[in-house]
């Protein structure tokens, strides 16, 4: 098991990995395994964990939220990570991408186990349909790209928004990764301010008609009435 470290000081990670009951069993009919039902819980926790035991972080989750959690004989591994006010399943979700475990959810057990043993009872691949891509933006605000990554994402895929540290987390599969991160190429660009002073025309009405046609999201107009000019970015 690898040791994984998020330093992200207000990490606000959403794993949903499945998302919906229906679409769980859905799933599970695609690739003949029972896969995770994930109940709708509001239950929020905060976590500083720094290298600790997999198994005592799964006993802190299961006392602070009420979900009866077995470990497998075979789950071992370190957590190092940094949680403020997330949802329980999220937190579940990040602590077992992060050691290469696998979970199914029976009734109100749920049983968590390494990623081999999942695929040694089911036949096949816990992680097969799920990558993580962690991208902090340098220019492009996190909300507004996930915006657009919101509409090329699949129906499994989930795409996280930490706007404290500017950061986008992506959890699909591979290729739907590869396409968000072309659309991040694209979107964080340094972008440049241009000012315009106006002789004639007034700036208000010239910033209706510059908005409609700068990038949505990224582009902003301003205007300085004293001085009649407007401002692009």
């Amino acid at each position: 098991m690898k040791t994984v470290s998020f330093i992200l000081l207000s990490v606000m990670l959403i794993f949903g990995i499945y998302g919906t009951q229906g679409l769980a069993e859905e799933i599970a009919e695609e690739i003949g395994a029972a896969a995770p039902s994930i109940d709708e819980d509001t239950t929020r926790i905060s976590l500083e964990l720094k290298g600790m035991d997999i198994i005592d972080v799964l006993k802190i989750i299961s006392q602070r939220s009420g979900l009866n959690i077995i470990a497998g004989k075979n789950v071992r591994g370190k957590v190092t990570l940094y949680l403020q006010d997330v949802d329980i399943w999220d937190a579940f979700e990040i602590i077992l991408a992060a050691n290469d475990l696998a979970y199914e959810k029976k009734g109100d057990i749920i049983s968590v186990m390494t990623d081999r043993d999942y695929e040694l009872r089911y036949g096949v691949k816990y992680d097969d349909k799920k990558d993580i891509k962690i991208i902090q933006l340098k220019y492009a605000k996190a909300v507004s790209v996930a915006k657009a990554l919101n509409q090329i994402k699949t129906r499994i895929g989930r795409v996280i928004v930490d706007e404290g540290s500017n950061t986008i987390v992506i959890l699909d599969t591979p290729f739907a990764i590869d396409q968000c991160m072309q659309v991040v190429q694209k979107m964080d660009l340094l972008v440049e301010t241009k000012v315009f002073g106006l002789n004639y025309a007034r700036a208000e009405d010239i910033k209706t008609k510059i908005e409609s046609v700068i990038t949505k999201d990224l582009g902003e107009v301003q205007v300085d009435e004293r001085t009649n000019k407007v401002i692009v970015t």
